[in-house]
């Protein structure tokens, strides 16, 4: 029985050992019957792991099981939290004082401890001085023009500091935990359009490193999601932007035919810009015809416009392809009026009008195009 005892001892010890590859250790002072939690934190939310109280001396310890670079919350009882990263088998210690220790706690037995409480106290620092010009504002006591020009100077100082930091760190999930710090519950730090450029970055290096890292999932994710919100917004922004009683579009065809865009009101039209005879644009039409066959008998109408400047060429690349729908010549190439009017800068650009002749989609190809014709034609 006693060896059964010893041996049951012996295999509980094993098992904690083995579930518990990472700890928290903690001094902080003035801390006495503090509460603390560990939550792991996730791609898709917080978990729970462990908790402890501090002991009379204001010692704690938590344990976690963990397989890789793993991101924790760490929260006391007091409402003090703080984000932090860990690694396998590391042995991480936290020093500092109950009333301060957000800002100014020391960490020691990892790196990537080391960097998360870097951008914790810089984060810290902006949001105390956003408080403080809010408070200034608030009793009158500067300038409203100087305020919101400090103002300015702290956000920029934080957007710099974040994108040095993930510029520095792209291999480690610091930069993660930089690309999402928050200024307050519904502003990133780095939240404008360019800003992809970094959400870019760390997924492309992730993705070379840690291929089934679930943050690396996320981040993929998030990259996708932000692209096409990007996409859609520029979309908008066109159609907002596009005339109300949209440019007619009066050119001739090979055959010497006058052609205008609006014969075609009450259709839903595919208006392309395209140098027909360049590569890109037979890869292009080779789409359109899929497109063409799949929704002619739907109301679909194509109406090209050839900004070739060789017109003999053109019309033997027409005259061979024999496209199924409406090619107009454009003699003045990019720089004539119809693709002035219509804010052509760059091929390939085309738009998508809907039956009431308002624009409903712009630089829209492939699947994109089919996805959009589908939505609308039911």
């Amino acid at each position: 029985m006693k060896k059964l005892l010893l041996a049951l001892i012996s295999i509980t010890f094993l098992y904690s050992c083995n579930n518990s590859n990472v700890s928290f250790e903690g001094k902080i002072t003035d801390g006495k019957d503090l509460t603390i939690y560990l939550n792991k934190i996730n791609a898709d939310g917080q978990i729970f792991v462990d908790s402890t109280k501090t002991n009379k001396k204001g010692s704690f310890k938590l344990k976690a099981k963990i397989e890789d670079a793993q991101l924790f919350n760490i929260k006391f009882s007091n409402g003090t939290t703080i984000n932090t990263i860990a690694l396998p088998d590391e042995k991480i210690k936290f020093k500092g004082s109950a009333n301060n220790f957000a800002y100014d706690y020391t960490v020691s037995g990892s790196n990537e401890a080391k960097k998360a409480k870097v951008l914790t106290k810089q984060l810290i620092e902006t949001k105390r001085s956003i408080i403080a010009i809010q408070d200034a504002f608030k009793n009158e006591s500067r300038s409203e023009k100087a305020l919101i020009e400090e103002y300015k100077k702290v956000i920029n100082k934080q957007r710099q500091f974040s994108k040095e930091f993930i510029v520095n760190n792209l291999s480690s999930l610091a930069a993660y935990m930089a690309l999402y710090q928050k200024i307050d519950e519904n502003t990133y730090t780095l939240n404008k359009a360019q800003d992809i450029n970094f959400i870019r970055a760390i997924a492309t290096s992730y993705t070379r490193l840690y291929p089934e890292w679930q943050y690396t999932k996320a981040i993929l994710a998030n990259l996708k999601m932000v692209s096409n919100a990007l996409n859609q917004q520029r979309i908008r922004k066109a159609i907002q932007n596009a005339p109300n009683d949209l440019p007619t579009i009066k050119l001739k065809n090979i055959k010497n035919e006058t052609k205008q865009l609006s014969d075609f009101k009450g259709k839903f039209i595919i208006l392309d810009f395209a140098n027909i005879t360049s590569k890109y644009a037979k890869e292009i039409n080779n789409q359109y015809k899929k497109i063409y066959t799949k929704y002619r008998n739907k109301n679909l109408k194509i109406y090209q416009v050839a900004l070739d400047q060789d017109k003999e060429a053109l019309d033997g690349h027409i005259n061979y392809y024999k496209y199924p729908w409406t090619i107009v010549w454009e003699p003045n190439s990019i720089m004539g009026l119809s693709a002035k009017y219509w804010n052509i800068k760059k091929l390939p650009a085309n738009y998508l009008i809907n039956k009431n002749y308002e624009i409903v989609g712009k630089n829209l190809f492939g699947r994109d195009l089919d996805e959009k014709l589908e939505e609308l034609i039911k």
